[in-house]
């Protein structure tokens, strides 16, 4: 049987071709970490044989992270017939993956991070093979490296303790894996702590409905319920608590409180029952204050001692 001598550029396109990686956030496979090797494999001898040629394409096909050139490509030679086959492993595999590079680093310049977007469009406008390859077997994690770190930068700068913790932990690593596993998982399990710090501090101070529809939240265990409770439901349940205090005060106000207070619950908003709560309320006592001083005081009989002393003068 024939061999053929293949260079180790050829060979290490043949049996692992670089993955072509999805934007900045996420990756096709999950496993963005493990950065293609830089081309350096041996030389290697492929049979010159069909059944060979047929066994090297299946393999090809079998990395999902293959562009759809190289898809549809191998797909054709299959479907053809030897020379097919053998005319895509020597020749048109390689041109058909420098195209799907290219449309990768195309791609990336409008989805990638900050840094992955100015180094795609360094490499595309170099537009030279060697740039294109360069760029997404090589480049393009540097430049994911930069851009995750600055996210998990930006997390730590708005999050609280447990956030903080945890971001920082990820920079001291330094890894890509590390950043990403920050920014994928660890900030929103950080967060959710930090949450349930907060609601509980939120519970502590607050009226009977924060305190009963907070604990609902953490009883969940739900990060969704945590954070919505802390984003829109305890300032709900603040406006309850709101409009039983005035109700309270009514009953036992005079009638400028209660008056007050009738116009903010009907009224009805957030602003207008805190006003009642915050202003209103002293103001409108003070009025029944001052008309309780401005009403005349009745006039007093004199005692019949007082009387009989006045007789006997």
């Amino acid at each position: 049987m024939k061999f053929l001598r293949l260079s180790a550029v050829v060979a290490t396109t043949v049996i692992a071709p670089a993955a072509l990686l999805s934007p900045f956030a996420t990756t096709a496979t999950g496993a963005e970490s493990s950065r293609p090797a830089a081309v350096s494999a041996p030389d290697v001898s492929i049979p010159l044989s069909e059944e060979a040629d047929r066994i090297t394409i299946l393999r090809i096909l079998e990395y999902p992270n293959n562009g759809r050139g190289v898809r549809d490509a191998a797909q054709r030679a299959l479907d053809g017939t030897a020379q097919d086959m053998r005319h895509f492993l020597e020749v048109e595999q390689h041109r058909v993956r420098l195209d799907d590079y290219r449309v990768e680093a195309s791609r990336l310049t409008e989805s990638g991070g900050p840094d992955v977007r100015e180094a795609a469009l360094a490499a595309l406008k170099a537009n030279s093979a060697e740039a294109v390859r360069q760029f997404i077997e090589v480049g393009q994690y540097r430049a994911r490296h930069s851009d995750y770190a600055v996210a998990v930068s930006q997390a730590i700068s708005i999050g609280g303790p447990a956030v903080r913790e945890a971001g920082k932990a990820a920079l001291r690593k330094d890894t890509l894996q590390a950043l990403r596993e920050f920014m994928d998982n660890g900030q929103h399990a950080a967060r959710y702590q930090d949450d349930r710090v907060r609601v509980t501090q939120i519970v502590s101070v607050g009226g009977p409905k924060v305190v009963a529809d907070g604990r609902a939240a953490l009883r969940t265990q739900d990060a969704y319920e945590v954070r919505r409770f802390i984003e829109v439901g305890q300032y709900k349940s603040r406006f309850l608590d709101d409009r039983a205090r005035v109700v309270q005060i009514s009953a036992k106000g005079g009638p400028a409180v209660r008056a007050a207070a009738k116009t903010a619950l009907k009224t009805n908003t957030v602003k207008s029952v805190q006003h009642f709560l915050d202003v209103a309320q002293h103001d409108a006592r003070a009025k029944d204050k001052a008309k309780e001083k401005a009403k005349p005081k009745p006039k007093t009989k004199p005692s019949k001692t007082k009387a009989k002393a006045a007789k006997k003068a």
